[in-house]
């Protein structure tokens, strides 16, 4: 369990597959940086670690590549407490048949859903196997920090 004062950061993706390791690359400077307010995670997206975890914070920020045809770099940011996420956007290129919008929506009918579930979501464009990430989502590192440090 992480302290109740603490927000649980879930960076999720695979780290051999490019732009889509976004969520792993923040995760890892969370822990380097190691802010007093929050735990950071690192997580494949596989549905069933994920609704586990939603147990183990009341608020919870979750980041991963996604692709919705936005500007490459692009940040989303999603109140999943407010609203369904779009599953298109998270499935595209995922390893997993069920990942991160049908696991919020299996926990949100099994009333499992923390108190606040904030889905930050960063537009990639390189999902091939490979460990750099494109310069716009690189870009995009620092404004995604912020944006977790103030919703913290």
């Amino acid at each position: 369990m992480v302290a109740a004062e603490q927000t649980l950061v879930i960076g999720i993706g695979n780290p051999e597959r490019q732009d889509d390791s976004i969520g792993i690359v923040i995760a890892r400077k969370l822990k380097e940086w190691s802010p007093d307010k929050i735990t950071a995670i690192e997580a494949s997206g596989e549905a069933t670690e994920l609704i586990e975890r939603f147990g183990q914070a009341s608020k919870i920020i979750v980041v991963d590549a996604v692709c919705s045809g936005q500007e490459v770099g692009c940040i989303h940011c999603i109140d999943a407490i407010e609203k369904p996420i779009p599953t298109d956007w998270f499935s595209q290129y995922s390893t997993h048949d069920f990942g991160l919008a049908e696991a919020v929506e299996l926990a949100r009918n099994l009333g499992q859903l923390p108190q606040s579930l904030l889905i930050i979501g960063i537009e990639g464009m390189c999902f091939e196997m490979g460990t750099n990430l494109s310069p716009e989502v690189e870009d995009a590192i620092r404004p995604a920090i912020e944006l977790i440090l103030s919703n913290s």
